[in-house]
């Protein structure tokens, strides 16, 4: 790596070194937010698909159709992310990432463990406060896999 790429990925590092959560695609409700838990989660899916294109639009629209969302609410489902690993390969202004989310999803004394991987591209866009303030763009976004673990499986394999 030269040096400018090494001063690019740091200032891509500082961008996301932040104590906030990033908004994501897996909303934590309650049973206890009723309604008011509907509309906080249009609020953080609103917050959430500022961070993308229409390729994380479609992954949100396909998975509201499939009911992901009304069953989290139905149901009284809460969602835990337990790990989260990210790996960003930089190559000139190409940035590409990968995620493995383990998820755990509570359906009162029932807990099911949950492996997600995505990918896609980074691309570095103006910063827009408050809606994009890390000014990178994902864009390419696919859901590489979901897949329930089982119970003895090492979670952070």
């Amino acid at each position: 790596m030269d040096g400018s790429s090494e001063a690019q990925m740091f200032r891509i590092k500082r961008r996301l070194n932040t104590k906030r959560s990033p908004p994501s695609l897996f909303v934590k409700l309650k049973a206890t937010e009723g309604v008011g838990g509907a509309g906080s989660f249009e609020t953080h899916m609103e917050k959430a698909l500022w961070l993308g294109n229409n390729s994380v639009a479609e992954v949100y629209q396909q998975k509201k159709a499939d009911g992901f969302y009304n069953r989290l609410l139905q149901y009284s489902l809460v969602q835990k992310v337990e790990h989260i690993e990210s790996k960003i390969k930089m190559e000139g202004a190409n940035m590409t990432f990968q995620t493995r989310i383990v998820l755990q999803i509570h359906r009162g004394a029932v807990t099911d463990t949950y492996e997600l991987v995505t990918s896609g591209h980074l691309l570095q866009v103006e910063r827009n406060f408050p809606h994009n303030p890390h000014g990178l763009l994902i864009t390419d976004f696919f859901e590489n896999s979901l897949r329930k673990l089982e119970a003895y499986e090492s979670p952070k394999e």
